[in-house]
């Protein structure tokens, strides 16, 4: 059996080791938060018996008689709790057991200056001595630096005397230095591999790997397994901090693991009863009632006061606790008087950010602390358990249902129906238990943190972006974003490395690329093939190949990843772009321009750096030119000359001539450190540069130096990682604690299925892809909206309440329930007459809030105004009217808070002021498109810099525009002058008659593609093409009937084509406007019945064109009218689709994929 397959129920990754080993993983970049991954239903069955004296080796395991010889010959020394099989093998404690197998020699001092553990510098010294090791460098051995496969296989290899050897099957060792060590373990029946053909040589040894293969090398002695042993991987209770989480085992020890950048994950000996982990503190309670609390002290008291507690909670920087007597205390930071603990008698407690909450013993709630959002306003009722979150708090009432109140913003007070037994709130999201002990969760779900396992659960948490929970098998599960996976580097040998806030990205010694960290939007995925160079942004990638094309990947929300075409010298990747020298050494820069930060100056250039939201370049002069973001000075480098460049966050750094080091922007020039150095790179609040002598300084916030000798080196964010001279990474920052065994990563696969066309998107943001961000208006049923009119003393309405809403209403009613094929139930709820607004018109209107119309605050006082006379209870969305006399176009906003509760969504109608007066206009189309937005969906139009300039109209033709939808997609295209279908006719009341042509066509049904992401079209209205050819016959769009809707065809996680079918009926017929004078005007909406074809990139943001017509080249331009008609072709994305054939009601098309 191969030494790397295991069971994968108990193929959890790492945990705590033997006391004597734990500070072997006290090192910077720990490698995993949690210790497994899988998917599926958990099982309802209580833990095994353990052996081999450990709390977590189970019988017949491949490493289960290698481990216990180990326990048996003292190579391991300590026999428990936990042995942790699945952690990485470390290079100190492999030396150390396997000097321990040698029987422990004696042997001369080492030269290793980063050996500081007492038990492994005999072991090294020895290992030293007899040329097993020269160490990483002349003066470092790298003893919390992963072993991988291979290298273990040369140590022991060296160890036996390096006999001959020769052949093996395994075709991915390929380097020449493991040739022989791997043949020679495979002669000696040390390794099978990790398949037939395969040895996975760059893979981490694992500590029960390690084991095995040093029981192999002895020969696999005959053992005797201890088949008694306790186990330590069995929890009692869950808490879930911020970033980090606590467990207290079933002996009453307290287990943390996540980010320890306060001490937060540091948890103190001894026995516990109850834990709370809070954001940069935790506390907990002991068997004898008292409390302790460890973490950050710096915002108030930490340390608990004297006496015993009943219960406790820790929040972001103050704590709560219930004493014996029942009363309530807090400490810590005093900010919003948020440890102003109310009088009288408590059962239950929880802080949150800057608010707590607890319940009497007559079962009511009260609330105290920070209030801006409602998080304090405590609705009345009984209640059982209660959960303080960021802004926003929930609580369980007396029969059982959950209520949630306070802010809204990502749908984490929309609480699903249903019995609940625990609820726990994070920071934008919550989880509850339901009766039957399954896991809901709802909110934010950016990093999965919503995305729960299925099983029988006990106890809930709700962090940060992560939560976990105590099933019933005594193992915690915990799901959502992993922020120790950007600390774990491979291992291999590297050439560059590139970091990111969340993830990193390396070349390997064969050009290839790999990447690790948080798996958001597919940032770690490259692509296959030679690299020559690699560059990462906040959630993108880009790779320069040995041709000079660039390939991006990652996150497209402002086209960070539409890399251009053409060859390239250098690249660079910012926060949401990236920047090239072209052969020419011009710069040339894409993605998000919102400061300039893509609009690099003339000139040549002979290096580039793209920072947070500005970019440096050194000039063919040697002088420096930054542009973008100017907020800190980053953009203004000093005079000089110099021969390197980093743009970090809010800061950027230079190499000059000399080898010195200078910084401007928000950054300090007096922590830069003096002396010469040959590398820069600047990060978020921190720098780091490799000294001549190749050793690293770094200054600013994360000011952790490695020992050793580096090649390379790269910051962002808090985090830093450089390429040893020994072509190894190390990676460092923000300190974290591995998860304790017994923890494992539930991860619900979010690939795209092509069968069923449904890419995802960005969870819990809108995009053109599944799901629907959380919070939205619920897209079938009954949606109720509740319509308030507001006016101003310097803007009144002279006409009623009534007459405005027949302008704008009826429409979006209508519209909104036609398009959904009447699966959603528009109810408005207005509350007529006009509500004078408090302010003139000036105090609503600031630049801050991104327009120049009507901002917020007006929403907030039309409710408090309109709360006495409605009530807002179950209304799922509010419609704020102003005069239509004064004002037009609308904007559609999040969350808002009324008496009765927060309202999901929110739209303001005529908001932009007009220069003057008009006679109220009809505003129904723009009250469609904004509720549009609150059931989810967004923006099509092209924003400010996303497309190409517009190309001059051909020859004796005119552009016309034609639209689709009321959500802004559409194109330019070229037509004759006075082409008669587009002709319009104006009647006028005397029976007169006036024409002209249309240079503007609107065909309002809503996409099809758009109903598909509503849930108004079913899996069997589509047909997703998967094969290289398929013929579909589609029915319109208005009205499918029992045709298919939609024809798609998959082309990656985030794109595909869509193909639907444009009729002249319905909001696309012939559209008819009626004057106050009488005149009747009729436009042209479509100019031919046919098909309609674009493509979808669920990957981008609203404004930055995530549909586009087929044959857009970037300008919204196209050679001809989009709508094909029969016999009339595309070839797009490597399809050709064709409009074979129509009828009265339908058309079909021929799909073929071009396969070469």
């Amino acid at each position: 059996m191969a030494e790397f397959l295991t069971n994968l129920a108990a193929s959890a990754l790492s945990g705590r080791r033997p006391p004597k080993l734990r500070r072997l993983a006290r090192i910077w970049s720990v490698c995993l938060l949690v210790t497994g991954m899988f998917a599926g239903v958990l099982l309802s069955a209580s833990p095994a018996a353990a052996v081999a004296g450990f709390g977590d080796i189970d019988d017949d395991l491949y490493f289960t008689k290698p481990v216990q010889w180990m326990v048996d010959n003292n190579i391991v020394t300590d026999t428990g709790p936990c042995f942790d099989p699945h952690t990485p093998a470390t290079r100190g404690e492999t030396a150390l057991y396997m000097w321990r197998m040698e029987e422990m020699p004696e042997a001369s001092p080492h030269p290793f200056s980063d050996v500081t553990d007492d038990d492994q510098h005999r072991a090294v010294s020895w290992m030293y001595g007899t040329e097993i090791t020269t160490g990483t460098s002349p003066t470092t051995f790298g003893p919390d630096q992963q072993l991988t496969r291979a290298q273990l296989a040369a140590l022991l290899h060296r160890l036996a005397g390096e006999p001959p050897a020769s052949g093996h099957p395994f075709v991915d060792v390929v380097a020449g230095w493991q040739q022989h060590p791997v043949a020679w373990m495979v002669a000696n029946k040390i390794t099978t591999g990790t398949s037939p053909t395969t040895f996975a040589p760059n893979e981490p040894v694992t500590r029960a790997q390690l084991a095995t293969f040093l029981y192999r090398y002895r020969g696999s002695p005959n053992v005797t397994v201890n088949p008694h042993s306790s186990r330590c991987d069995s929890f009692t209770a869950i808490d879930v901090g911020g970033q980090h989480s606590c467990g207290i085992r079933a002996d009453g020890a307290i287990a943390c693991w996540g980010n320890n950048e306060y001490g937060q994950a540091d948890a103190p000996e001894g026995l516990f009863k109850a834990v709370s982990a809070g954001t940069s503190r935790s506390c907990g309670i002991r068997t004898d009632n008292t409390a302790a609390c460890w973490g950050i002290s710096s915002f108030g008291r930490l340390e608990a006061p004297p006496g015993q507690f009943r219960a406790i909670s820790a929040g972001t920087h103050h704590s709560c606790g219930i004493a014996a007597d029942d009363t309530i205390a807090c400490w810590g930071a005093i900010g919003d008087r948020r440890t102003d603990s109310p009088e009288g008698r408590f059962s239950a407690i929880s802080a949150g950010d800057a608010h707590t909450c607890a319940i009497r013993t007559d079962d009511t709630v009260t609330c105290w602390g920070r209030a801006k959002d409602g998080q304090t306003d405590a609705p009345e009722g009984t209640f059982t358990a209660i959960s303080a979150g960021l802004d926003f708090s929930c609580g369980i009432r007396a029969n059982s249902t959950i209520t949630c109140w306070g802010w809204n913003g990502s749908g984490q007070t929309n609480v699903p129906p249903g019995s609940f037994t625990h609820i726990s709130a994070g920071q934008s999201h919550a989880c509850a238990l339901r009766t039957d002990a399954m896991i809901e969760c709802w909110g934010w779900n950016i990093h999965g943190q919503t995305d729960s396992p299925i099983g029988s659960f006990t106890d809930i948490g709700a962090g940060e972006r992560h939560s976990c929970a105590l099933a019933v098998d005594e193992t915690i599960v915990c799901w959502g974003r992993d922020l120790t996976k950007a600390a774990a580097p491979p291992a291999d040998e590297f050439t560059e490395i590139a970091t990111g806030v969340e993830h990193s990205c390396a070349l390997r010694a064969d050009k290839t690329i790999v990447c690790w960290g948080d798996d958001l939007n597919g940032r770690i995925y490259p692509p296959s093939g030679k690299f020559i160079d690699v560059t990462v942004g906040e959630r993108h990638t880009c790779g320069l190949r040995a041709d000079g094309s660039v390939e991006c990947w990652g996150s497209n929300w402002y086209g960070q990843t539409d890399q251009p075409d053409g060859q390239f010298t250098a690249i660079s990747s910012g926060g949401l772009h990236s920047c090239g020298i072209r052969p020419n050494a011009a710069i040339e820069c894409w993605g998000s321009n919102w400061a300039g930060q893509t609009d690099p100056p003339e000139g040549q250039f002979t290096a580039i750096s793209a920072g947070g939201s500005h970019s440096c370049g050194i000039q063919v002069n040697a002088a420096v030119a930054c542009w973008g973001l100017e907020a800190n000075g980053q953009t203004d480098p000093p005079d000089g000359q110099f021969t390197a460049i980093s743009a970090g966050s809010h800061h950027s750094c230079g190499l000059r001539l000399d080898g010195t080091i200078t910084c401007w922007g928000n950054f300090s020039q007096a922590n830069i450190p003096s002396g010469n150095f040959t590398a820069i790179s600047a990060g978020g609040s921190h720098s780091c540069g490799i000294r001549t002598d190749a050793t690293i300084a770094c200054w600013g916030y994360y000011q952790q130096v490695p020992s050793g000798s580096f090649a390379s080196v790269s910051v962002e964010g808090s985090r830093s990682c450089g390429i040893r001279t020994d072509a190894t990474i190390l990676c460092w920052g923000v300190p974290t604690v591995q998860a304790p065994s017994g923890v494992q990563a539930f991860i619900r696969p979010r690939e795209a299925d092509p069968s069923m066309c449904r890419p995802f998107g960005i969870s819990g943001i809108g995009t053109a892809g599944f799901p629907l961000p959380s919070g939205s208006v619920q897209s079938t049923g009954t949606a109720r909206v509740a319509v308030l009119f507001v006016d101003f003393a310097d803007a009144s309405a002279s006409h009623s309440t009534q007459i405005e809403a027949e302008l704008g209403l009826p429409y979006a009613e209508a519209y909104l329930e036609a398009s959904s094929y009447q699966k959603l139930d528009i109810e408005f709820v207005p509350l007529h007459g006009w509500l004078r607004a408090e302010n003139t018109l000036e105090h609503y209107q600031n630049a801050e809030w991104g327009h120049n119309g009507v901002g917020p605050p007006i929403e907030t006082e039309a409710v408090r105004l309109a709360d006495p006379d409605i009530d807002f209870t179950n209304i799922d969305a509010l419609m704020v009217v102003l005069p239509s006399s004064h004002f037009g176009g609308g904007t559609a906003t999040g969350p808002i808070r009324t008496i009765e509760g927060t309202v999901a969504r929110q739209t303001l109608i005529n908001v932009f002021p007009l220069d003057g007066t008009r006679e109220p206009r009809r505003w129904g189309q723009v009250a469609a498109h904004e509720l549009i937005h609150n059931l989810g969906l967004l923006d099509l139009y092209a924003g400010e810099g996303v497309v190409d300039d517009a190309a001059d109209a051909p020859a004796d033709k005119t552009w016309v525009t034609s639209r689709f939808g009321l959500m802004g997609l559409g194109v330019d295209f070229p037509a004759d002058l006075q082409d008669p279908r587009l002709l319009q006719i104006w009647l006028y009341p005397d029976g007169a008659q006036s024409t002209g042509y249309a240079t503007r066509l609107e065909a309002e049904e809503m996409l099809v593609w758009s109903r598909w992401q509503l849930g108004w079209l079913d899996s069997t209205q589509i047909t997703c093409v998967t094969e290289n050819e398929a013929t579909v016959t589609l029915g319109p769009v208005a009205d499918p009937s029992d045709n298919i809707a939609m024809a798609a065809i998959p082309l990656s996680g985030t794109d595909i084509i869509v193909i639907e079918n444009r009729r002249r009926i319905g909001y696309d017929d012939a559209r008819e406007e009626r004057y106050a004078n009488g005149v009747v005007g009729t436009f042209p909406t479509l100019l031919a019945d046919g098909v309609l074809i674009y493509t979808v990139d669920a990957g981008r943001l609203g404004g930055r064109l995530p549909v586009a017509i087929a044959g857009d080249t970037g300008n919204l331009q196209v050679d001809r009218y989009p709508v094909l008609t029969v016999g009339e072709s595309v070839t797009i994305r490597g399809y050709t689709i064709t409009v074979q054939s129509g009828t009265d009601t339908t058309h079909t098309v021929t799909i073929t994929k071009n396969v070469e």
